[in-house]
This record gives C-alpha cells, structure tokens and sequence, in this order.
C-alpha cells in the first residue's frame, strides 16, 4: 500500500536522525497493519475456497467467487477510510536526552556542602506554591553541575514530563535560547524568523506540558522571560524554572525569584578529596604532598579551578608541581567581571601543560565557536587554520579532529554537549574570557565578543598581525573600506586581499549578494551559504574556486541559471569538489551530464531537486538525492542513468 509505505519512509527517517515518533501516527501504522493482515487473510481464505469448482470440479464456485468479491471491497472500504485518517505533517518528535541508565553524572560529587542545597532544590520544586527557583554564587563554584544533576533525579523520579534546559551567558540570544529549549519539546521552529512568534508558538507548547521543568543556567543580567516564550506563575501551574546566577540581586529583585539558594566554595576537606580524586594520587611522598597542598590551596576550593589544575598536573613529577605552583602564585591578569583569579590561573596552567601545539590551539579554537559548538565547524576553520599536521583534505581533517576533542575533554578544557556531533566547556562565560585573552597574548588573535554596538577597530598595524578575527557583536556599525589582513586565516564576520583564506562559513546570515570578490578567493576549500534565504551568487564566482572543495548551499541561493544568476554548468569547473548540498528548483534545467559527474566526484551529497523548501537530515551522514516532479518520469530524460 503506497501510503502506508510512504509513512513508513518518514518514520525510518525520523528515527535515524533520533526522533521519537509521535504516538497518532504509531497507532495509525499499527491500525493499517492490522487491517492490511485480518482482511487479507479473510479474502485469502476465500481466494482458496473460490478455487473448489462444483459439479466434479465443471462448473466455478459462483457463490464463493460472489463471496470474495464482496470481501475484497469490503477490505478496501476499510483501508481507504485509514488512508483518509492519514493527515500528518510531522511522524516524529526530538525526545528529552536522557542520562543512561539513570546513573548520577560524573561531574556531581556527594559533597555535604552540595547535598543540603540539592535537596532543597528538589523540594522548591515539588512546592505548587513556587513557581521560579534560583541558585547563585560565584563563578566556577559548581552551580551548573549542581543543577544538572538536578535536572537528572526529577526525569528520574518522573516528577516532571519534560525537562528543557539552556545556557543563556553574558550575551543572552533570545532566538537560539528559544530554538534550545523548543527542542527537546518536539517544537520545530526552523520557518518560524519573528522572536514574537516563536515566543507565542514555544509558550503554547510549554502549556501543552502537564509537568515541565525549564532550566536557564549562567545568567548574569535580568532575562525578559516573557519575550522567549516562557510561562510564569499562573500562566502555567505545571512549569517551574531553575536558574542559575552570578547575582542573588538579579535573582530576586529583578528575576522575583520565591526562592533563592546560596552554593559556596567546597569545605577544606572536600576541596582536597576532590583534589586527589583529580590527581589520581593520594600524594603519600611528603616532598610531593608539601606542594601539592599548597597548589590546591592556590584552587580556593573552587571546583572547576581544582578539577581544571588537578587533571593538568596528573601523573606529572615533582619539578613539575613546584613549576606549577610557581605559575599560580604569579599575579593573575583577570581583571574580567565575575571572573575569579584562581580559575583563570587554572585555566592558564592546564593550557600551559596541553604537550602540544595542535592541542593548544584547538583549545583557544574552541573558545571562538561558543557554546555547545558543532565538531564540524572545528573541523572546517582547523582545516583553515592548518592546526592538524598531515592531513590535505577537509574529509582527513574531519576524521582526525575528535583525537584532540578527547584529549582536551580529558584534560577537563571540555566537555560532553547533548549530542555527540557538539563539544562544550564547563563554565562557558568563565573559560571564554580566558581563552579569549591567552588567543589576544599569543596568536595575535583579534577577538571580541560583547554585547551592544561595536565601532572600534584596532589600528592598521595590529590588523596586518591579526591571524585570527571574531566578532560577536549585535551590530557591527562600520566596517573598514577595506581589511589589509596578509597574516589572516580565520575570520567570522570582506574579502578583496585575503587571499590565503580557505574556509569561509556565512550561514544562517542576511547578506544577499555574494560579492564578485569572492572569486578571487583562489584557495578556498570549503563554502557555506547554507540558510542565507535572499541571497544571489553572480556568474562566474563558483567557477573561480578551483580548490573548493565542499559547498554548502541549501536552504539559500537556489536561482540557477536565471540573469547573471551562477549557473550549474560552473559546478563542472571544480575539480577537487567532494561535497555539495544545494537545491534546484528545475529539473529541466540540469544539464544532461550533471549527475553521472556527480555520481563519480562526490563523496557526500545531499541534493533537492523539485518545490522542496525543507528536508530533515544532515549532509554529515548522508548520500541523498531528492527529486519532486510536476509531471511524469519523464522529465528526467537521460539525465540519470542508472
């Protein structure tokens, strides 16, 4: 059955790429396989007696034969009456990350100090009373692990139906805090550009929830709940908020927070507990136990600054804990606000220590693609950034970056995100900052990320020296006439005299006109435009790259052909390509030996052909073509040859 059949792709789909299905379309399938299975036994059982003949096998069964040909319409009645129940947008549904097996994070320590606020914090939440609760104290003093692990025990204990948590950071996004917290909820925002809209839409949704648990962690200013979409109070009853702040203050005179949990510094027992579970060594040499005590003194039984300094100097011999300890009694340069001295020194320690240069620019990499970052971007400016020796290609490249990952995560610079294609940092705002400053000191690194307007650019000098540019600004008001970066490999946010620039990521951005320039961009190896919905590629740019070698351009420029439009044929201009996702409208206007070039070339494609403005999937994983045609088959001529 065709339908059923076609449901059935969907709901393969959605759970390859980790979706729950809904509960009406699983019961619609299970209703259509039990139909299909009953009425076809029925009529088959009558098919068998329709064979007997009567009269010594002269004359057919008229009786039977009227009997089956009654059944089989009945059966198709039946069917057809569920095809017609069969009016389903989505089949699936993006599920809550659950902790396997109900096991208690590693990161969360039975601590005395912690186990008195955790179950406080549980009981604010059972309270119908208490709609908004808080937990603050300074940076790095294991707020965020405290809260997870709270997150954790109320799925557990099923407290709560639905559990959505963000990190909001010093520079809250209101759309991707928006898109995060409708994620785990099943609500797809993706065609959805008013924060207005998406704020009404995600509120329905949360109210739709019997019991939900929204968990906003690192906030440093008064966040406008109303404004993501977030109900409070008498809105809905069923959803409590846990946050996590810097400031009791922001908590619960600008928040109006019912109930507000202090977390201090772990007690001296408890931060040297945690300091030799770290180490690995209960430091019975005396020698090595006089200074190991004094580096972690240096912690202040703060919990990232000792997990961060112990996991560095692990395994590592006595001179190497005396050089330790005289790194951290120098005077730290954090001046950041919120931002204690010991953990920047920590985190200047462990980077320190990292036994290569590849793994300490990963580290300071990391910092510049933020929070819950994807591995592919790693991938894509670490290919620009020749950070990994002996690999030539953006596919060697993605095959070797998870080592450095692992190592970097070992060594407590990062951690697990929701999912395995993501990486994370432990206290983003804190680590950050000081990767932020070690990137300025030793790579000439010019990078800022601040909230509000930003109109100052460093002078001449300092931008031929720049290797590296990222800004993060709301607005960037004024840009330079022109950018003289001779040094630059890495740039987010101009083109014209970088010449050396091989990765170049603008999606998801509003530029819509890809400047001829581009095509001067001779060693460009990777491209993406993807989610750029107005912009035009002239003719001739793609052309131009004849080193590209992935082109990233779905969900954007999809005029081909049209003007002085780019057009398909270019495609065949580039030799070292490997990688395409793009749409195209037409499949009249391919040319003929497009998809047998494509079918020889490309490593991974994923490629809309037809009215398609949207597919579930990432090209990471996936060689797929889809095709919608007006009319017949045989638009395609011999433009595929099987």
């Amino acid at each position: 059955m065709a339908k059923r059949e076609s449901v059935q792709t969907k709901v393969d789909a959605a759970k390859s790429n980790v979706e729950e299905i809904k509960p009406d379309v699983q019961h619609w399938c299970d209703k259509v396989d039990k139909a299909i299975n009953e009425e076809g036994k029925k009529v088959k059982d009558l098919e068998d007696k329709a064979k007997n003949k009567c009269f010594f096998d002269l004359c057919p069964n008229i009786k039977s034969q009227d009997q089956l040909s009654k059944k089989a319409e009945k059966a198709a009645l039946i069917v057809d009456e569920l095809i017609q129940q069969c009016q389903f947008n989505e089949v699936g549904y993006r599920g809550v990350p659950q902790a396997p097996d109900g096991a208690p994070s590693k990161n969360f320590k039975d601590f005395d100090s912690r186990n008195e606020i955790f179950d406080r914090v549980i009981e604010a939440l059972k309270d119908s009373t208490i709609s908004m609760i808080g937990v603050y104290g300074t940076g790095g003093v294991g707020k965020t692990t405290l809260v997870n692990e709270v997150a954790r025990r109320v799925q557990e204990d099923k407290l709560f139906g639905r559990v959505a948590k963000e990190t909001v950071t010093r520079t809250p996004d209101i759309e991707r805090i928006q898109y995060e917290i409708a994620e785990p909820l099943g609500l797809k925002l993706n065609e959805t550009k008013s924060t207005r809209e998406r704020a009404r839409l995600l509120l329905q949704r949360l109210k739709e929830e019997e019991r939900v648990l929204v968990v906003l962690d690192d906030i440093w200013a008064s966040l406008d709940l109303e404004q993501v979409g977030i109900p409070l109070g008498d809105q809905h009853k069923g959803c409590k908020i846990l946050l996590t702040l810097r400031n009791r203050d922001v908590l619960t005179n600008q928040m109006d927070a019912k109930k507000a949990f202090p977390i201090d510094v772990l007690e001296e027992t408890e931060a040297w507990n945690l300091f030799k579970e770290m180490a690995e060594n209960d430091f019975k040499d005396s020698d090595l136990r006089s200074v190991a005590t004094e580096v972690a003194k240096k912690c202040e039984a703060l919990p990232v600054a000792i997990v961060t300094v112990a996991r560095a100097l692990r395994s590592e011999e006595l001179y190497a804990w005396k050089d330790a300890l005289a790194q951290l009694q120098r005077p730290s340069p954090s001046n950041f606000e919120g931002i204690p001295a010991a953990v920047y020194s920590a985190i200047e320690l462990s980077y320190n220590n990292l036994k290569s240069g590849e793994l300490k620019q990963t580290f300071l990499l990391c910092g510049l693609l933020g929070h819950n970052a994807r591995v592919e971007d790693l991938v894509r400016y670490g290919m620009g950034l020749h950070l990994f020796d002996n690999v030539n290609t953006v596919e060697d490249t993605r095959n070797r970056v998870l080592t450095p990952v692992s190592n970097l995560k070992a060594f407590c610079l990062l951690r697990d995100s929701y999912s395995d294609d993501r990486f994370d940092m432990h206290d983003f705002d804190l680590v950050i900052l000081c990767q932020l400053a070690i990137a300025s000191r030793d790579n000439h690194a010019f990078a800022l990320k601040h909230k509000g307007v930003f109109d100052d650019w460093p002078d001449e000098e300092m931008m031929r020296k720049s290797k590296m540019i990222s800004l993060s600004f709301d607005s960037v008001e004024k840009l330079p006439h022109e950018l003289e970066c001779p040094q630059l490999d890495f740039f987010q946010y101009g083109f014209r005299k970088l010449k050396k620039l091989e990765i170049l990521n603008l999606s998801g951005s509003e530029i819509e006109m890809l400047p001829e320039e581009t095509g001067q961009l001779t060693k460009l190896r990777l491209l993406d435009v993807c989610d750029c919905y107005e912009l035009k590629i002239p003719a001739g740019v793609l052309s131009s790259l004849s080193k590209l070698e992935e082109l990233y351009i779905g969900r954007s420029f999809d005029g081909w052909n049209e003007g002085s439009n780019a057009r398909l044929d270019e495609l065949r201009d580039l030799p070292c390509l490997t990688t395409l996702n793009a749409r195209i409208p037409d499949v009249k206007i391919v040319p003929y030996d497009l998809f047998s070039l494509f079918a020889e070339k490309l490593k991974r494609y994923m490629i809309f052909i037809g009215n398609i403005l949207y597919w579930h999937g990432e090209i990471e994983f996936s060689r797929a073509l889809k095709l919608v045609l007006d009319t017949s088959i045989n638009q395609l001529d011999d433009r595929v040859q099987c």
